[in-house]
């Protein structure tokens, strides 16, 4: 793994935060619903609720969850963990009981930020884990402040006792799905988010009056490490979206003032061209927006001539914590594929290799190897699969294939990993198969990802059952049993029933053959 490259001293957010209400208290760091929060308030906000963690038992180094969809809080519960030198453990709000269970009992944490749509299952599972832990609520008719669910309220430390950190001290904890059978809590340094956040800038030309739209969950990578991050170290203004709503979308970025947003999917693309033109198109001031692969080159041209927006691909993954890959966003370059990825960014160095590790040839297919100072610090408690994840001489292997040219431009190719992409959501076959395997009436199953028919969802979740034979079962059955542990976005959409599983003279599942053999098995209704 890189040493962190310490692009601010010895600074961390919390410092550059602390200067920015220093320096510009009344300027507003968040736009939300019609509303403007300050620097000021945020910063009055984000202490108190420092001071009431740290009367609950929170302190340097201890683990705080927050589980919240897009709102104000969410960034002043995110601030105050970190101001009273805990680390922040965002967790999925798709999440059922079981999935929120393991995350605050893996990550040890102390306590819970949630709000009021998600306490009930969050109550029964604070008593659940190996100690009790605090449950703390956003209060609806204070957007910044919080209150402990629980009938004790503990009054609030008199002053906050902020320790001091620096760029080496842990930051948070961000669950990724990965290919194995429960989540990895990926470890993020103060250092690591500050170089992150230099990359982004840096790439993109932003200024602090650039104003990033944010509709992606703030628990993502995606809205927090590339614009809340960008947005403190150049001292400017979030536009925060509760979520993404297809007919008021350009209206919420337009009142938000949004000029950039790292929150343009392929499928979002499509959904947006598909939607009627409307008079809030000519206000827009957006000028681009990143993100992954697209659906189609023409609807990229459609796109970018109707509202005005460059398109630019890239690639990351939360374990590299800044953007990997971009398209330029200064040079008038056409994107030259649909799986077009861009160039490695600054200070990140990326190979192309083939399975027997030897470098591959401009334009032939192979892993991305993937090396840079802000490179995650290793998985929580899991020292085997850190070590399988690096090179001997320190490449983070990615699982990922892609394609290089001669000058170094990159094209996705597939993933390498048993991973599916439905949804905007990261999905570990893994993970729905060991669900599926504890239902007496499965005696083992294998999980894929297939492309939908209409490229707007991604990938849909199919699985391969093999019936034990004990109960007798069918899809519906499956279906309630999944749903009833697992997030809704990892639920199969369809069930095959079949004698056997195609697998290697090692006892490998042949996911290939899976896909081949779709039309051939006994599949139940699609969901």
């Amino acid at each position: 793994m890189s040493a962190t490259l310490k692009v601010w001293g010895r600074s961390t957010l919390v410092d550059l935060f602390r200067e920015n209400v220093r320096l510009s208290p009344d300027k507003p760091f968040i736009r939300f619903a019609g509303r403007s929060f300050s620097y000021s308030e945020v910063n009055q906000a984000s202490e108190e609720f420092a001071r009431l963690l740290q009367a609950a038992g929170a302190g340097h180094r201890s683990r705080v969850a927050i589980a919240m969809s897009n709102r104000p809080a969410f960034l002043v519960a995110f601030l105050g963990i970190l101001r009273c030198g805990a680390v922040a453990v965002p967790l999925n709000t798709s999440y059922k009981a079981d999935e929120y269970l393991y995350a605050l009992d893996h990550a040890s944490c102390c306590a819970v930020v949630s709000e009021n749509d998600f306490a009930t299952v969050l109550q029964d599972v604070c008593t659940r884990t190996r100690s009790t832990i605090p449950l703390f609520l956003a209060e609806d008719d204070s957007p910044l402040r919080f209150l402990n669910s629980a009938a004790h309220v503990p009054v609030p430390a008199p002053a906050l006792i902020e320790p001091h950190l620096t760029p080496e001290d842990l930051a948070g904890i961000f669950y990724t799905s990965g290919t194995t059978a429960r989540p990895k809590g990926v470890m993020i340094l103060h250092g690591n988010l500050l170089y992150s956040a230099e990359v982004t800038i840096r790439c993109l030309s932003l200024t602090l009056h650039d104003v990033p739209a944010l509709a992606f969950p703030l628990f993502h990578a995606n809205s927090l490490f590339y614009g809340v991050l960008t947005s403190i170290v150049l001292g400017g203004t979030i536009g925060l979206l509760h979520g993404f709503s297809l007919s008021r979308y350009w209206q919420q970025v337009n009142e938000a003032g949004a000029t950039w947003t790292p929150g343009i999917t392929g499928p979002l693309m499509r959904l947006l061209l598909r939607q009627e033109e409307s008079d809030e198109e000519s206000r827009i001031r957006m000028r681009f927006a990143v993100g992954g692969t697209f659906l189609s080159l023409q609807e990229v041209q459609e796109f970018t001539a109707r509202f005005g927006v460059r398109l630019l691909p890239g690639w990351s993954m939360t374990e590299t914590v800044s953007l990997g890959t971009l398209h330029p966003n200064l040079r008038d370059l056409p994107i030259p594929e649909t799986t077009a990825i861009g160039y490695p960014t600054l200070g990140q160095e990326i190979r192309i290799v083939r399975d027997d590790g030897s470098s591959a040839e401009p334009g032939e297919p192979g892993e991305i190897l993937y090396r840079s100072p802000s490179l995650f610090a290793g998985y929580l408690d899991d020292p085997e699969s850190t070590r399988n994840a690096f090179t001997e001489d320190g490449w983070l292997r990615t699982g990922d294939l892609a394609r290089m040219d001669a000058g170094g431009y990159l094209c996705f190719v597939d993933r390498k990993k048993d991973m599916i992409k439905t949804r905007g959501e990261n999905v570990a076959a893994a993970e729905v198969e060991r669900v599926l395997n504890e239902h007496p009436g499965v005696r083992e199953s294998a999980v894929i990802g297939v492309r939908s028919e209409d490229g707007l969802l991604g990938e849909q979740v199919e699985a391969f059952v093999v019936k034990s034979g004990q109960d007798e079962v069918v899809d519906e059955d499956l279906r309630l049993w999944v749903a009833e542990k697992l997030a809704d976005f990892k639920v199969p959409r369809v069930f095959h029933f079949v004698e056997a599983l195609p697998k290697t003279p090692l006892g490998k599942i042949q996911r290939q053959e899976l896909r081949k053999n779709r039309s051939s098995s006994s599949a139940g209704k699609q969901q």
